[in-house]
């Protein structure tokens, strides 16, 4: 557990489901004006910008968009986003992980939840939004929206 908070690859691992991830996208950016009004992250900060496709037991389910502070998460590369930047920054860094703050909608597919994702029909996918706080209650990320199809209730349980 990441700072007493159970990760994706956690809740799959506890579900015995199996659990890889694809990078699709993988930038460091500055964040400008547009950026700082989704990401609240102010002007001028460097971050890595990401897109991941989760996929349990082989099914696309989720796909993430996130942005990184690159002075938190220093040398984060594709390679560790494949595996798990949360681990990487708790072992590595010595980050610790405090609370992550979510907000659940429902919204209508785009173009990328239609390309990597069966859509089976459905026309709208439920999008996590959450933020990620360190012990310093320094942002770690903002905002991480995933979106998810039918599929994922099942990680969705209390532990045994």
């Amino acid at each position: 557990m990441l700072g007493g908070i159970e990760s994706l690859k956690e809740a799959v691992a506890r579900n015995n489901q199996e659990y890889t991830t694809d990078v699709i996208c993988f930038a460091e950016l500055t964040v400008d004006k547009k950026m700082k009004k989704r990401t609240g992250f102010p002007e001028g900060t460097e971050i890595y910008y990401m897109q991941r496709v989760r996929y349990i037991d082989g099914e696309a389910l989720i796909i993430d968009h996130n942005y990184f502070r690159r002075d938190i998460v220093r040398g984060l590369t594709a390679e560790i986003a494949g595996k798990s930047v949360y681990e990487y920054m708790e072992k590595v860094l010595g980050e610790d992980i405090v609370t992550t703050k979510r907000r659940m909608t429902v919204e209508r597919v785009t173009e990328l939840d239609e390309k990597y994702m069966k859509m089976n029909g459905y026309n709208c996918v439920a999008v996590v939004s959450s933020v990620t706080f360190n012990a310093r209650e320094s942002c770690l990320n903002l905002p991480s929206r995933a979106t998810a199809l039918t599929g994922l209730h099942s990680l969705i349980r209390p532990k045994e």
